[in-house]
């Protein structure tokens, strides 16, 4: 009897993680071909990956203003609860030219659901400096860490989620693989951009 139900508890439990994973790739699959992730969404300047962005300032705002906003920012916006943050330091910080620079290592979730999770460590740097009339923001130094429990894989952007690494030769769509790792890293540059440009227009 007991053989028995351990038995169905297994099978249940491969049913489950079963189901989610084809629900996951159902997913995965149609965003691999979304025009919003294919080709140049990843940019490269001499070779490496470098996602930059320039945000305005509203009218009248003074650039010690917006820096200190930008620093209260970064300190609010990497403990939110929605991320798991396994480190953060400050890399670069200077306050006469308004620019900071701080390291990153956080995990990025691909599916977290019963039984069945898929993350890896997403390390990255991110600098802001803030100029008359805007802030400049950039992401770089882009690498992850995959499979930390199992079997361990190191992978840099640069080799991993550019358009010559990651899509087909017509460019239509993303390979499965490395595709969740360029997809994520799309959606968290887009949600620092939104957040932070949110943060100095408030």
């Amino acid at each position: 009897m007991k053989a028995t139900a351990l038995t169905l508890f297994f099978l249940l439990t491969a049913m489950v993680s079963n189901a989610y994973a084809q629900l996951y790739t159902g997913e995965m699959k149609k965003l691999r071909k979304d025009p919003h992730y294919l080709k140049g969404a990843v940019p490269e300047e001499n070779g490496l990956v470098v996602f930059s962005a320039e945000i305005p300032l509203p009218s009248g705002k003074s650039e010690g203003q917006a820096f200190d906003e930008v620093r209260h920012w970064i300190g609010q916006y990497f403990t939110r609860k929605d991320t798991e943050v396994l480190s953060r330091k400050t890399l670069d910080l200077d306050s006469t030219v308004c620019y900071v620079q701080v390291g990153i290592n956080e995990y990025m979730v691909f599916m977290n659901k019963a039984l069945a999770l898929d993350r890896t460590q997403f390390i990255f740097s991110l600098a802001v400096k803030v100029l008359p009339g805007k802030a400049v923001v950039k992401m770089s130094d882009i690498s992850y860490f995959y499979e930390e429990e199992r079997d361990p894989q190191r992978y840099q952007a640069e080799e991993w989620i550019t358009d010559k690494a990651c899509m087909n030769k017509k460019g239509t769509r993303l390979f499965p693989m490395n595709g969740k790792f360029r997809i994520k890293t799309i959606d968290k540059w887009d949600d620092i951009v939104a957040s932070l440009t949110k943060a100095l227009n408030d």
